[in-house]
């Protein structure tokens, strides 16, 4: 009997340790003008005061936040910025890359996938490091590993410099450079910078309202499209010469197509 209940507690324990793992890859969802804009390194500071822990002793930290959502944070990583609102160790990371190698690096018990690129472009994070040469991340999908082919296709990778490396996963927002639209390739180049003042706020059941002037409300969640949504892949949240931000879409100058904050 004893070897019984010992057999059932350690099939019970495997099982929510499984169950946590795939959970710990829930990402809040993030429009692309805040992945573009969230490089200031009080600003990521700030929020990360705003997590818990919910999670120890493994390699990738998962942190919990306001909405339900996980992030994942390498471990010494979070205590750092916590701290050192000043330090410039820590830098967000916006390239246009090409996979051209890749390696499994056995530093752990999961291990790490360095992957070789050849760089493009940088959008972000130039002042600190102009030129990337490799890009980690985990090695599993369950710990938030990102998988990118190698020698085929271009792509818009998001990541976070830590001791001269930059570390990237599922949180991040990356993506095939073929499939980006039109206006979101605009949105790198200029738009997303116009909009850094505005805040897009999520809406995940109506009614939703702005709080505030500087507010537009990104309603992709409410058919679970989230980035992969309409406004997400076609509009920017602009401010506008009044002071108050709302969104816009299009090729014309912001001043000609600036639309209502509730549309769409």
């Amino acid at each position: 009997m004893t070897a019984w209940l010992s057999f059932l507690v350690v099939f019970l324990c495997g099982w929510s340790l499984r169950d946590l793992v795939v959970e710990a890859c829930t990402c809040v969802p993030i429009h692309p003008q805040d992945a573009f804009c969230n490089s200031d390194i009080g600003q990521e500071n700030h929020r990360m005061e705003n997590f818990r822990l919910t999670l120890k002793d493994r390699k990738w930290l998962v942190l919990e936040r306001e909405q339900l959502a996980f992030r994942p944070i390498l471990p010494g990583i979070l205590e750092k910025m916590a701290t050192e609102t000043s330090s410039s160790d820590i830098w967000k990371r916006l390239i246009r890359a090409k996979v051209v190698g890749k390696k499994l690096m056995k530093d752990g018990p999961f291990g790490t996938m360095r992957y070789t690129v050849k760089q493009m472009k940088m959008y972000k994070g130039f002042q600190i490091m102009p030129h990337v040469q490799y890009i980690y991340t985990e090695a599993s999908e369950s710990l938030c590993g990102v998988k990118l082919e190698v020698n085929k296709y271009q792509y818009l990778i998001t990541g976070r410099v830590y001791e001269g490396k930059v570390y990237t996963g599922l949180c991040n927002w990356y993506e095939k450079w073929d499939r980006l639209t039109l206006s979101q390739r605009k949105g790198l180049n200029h738009r997303y910078h116009l909009g850094c003042g505005c805040k897009i706020r999520p809406c995940y059941y109506l009614p939703c309202f702005a709080t505030s002037k500087n507010e537009c409300i990104w309603t992709d969640m409410l058919s679970n499209f989230g980035h992969l949504g309409y406004q997400a892949k076609h509009y920017a949240c602009i401010q506008r010469v009044e002071g108050y931000c709302s969104w816009y879409r299009g090729w014309a100058p912001p001043d000609k197509t600036i639309i209502n904050a509730t549309d769409p």
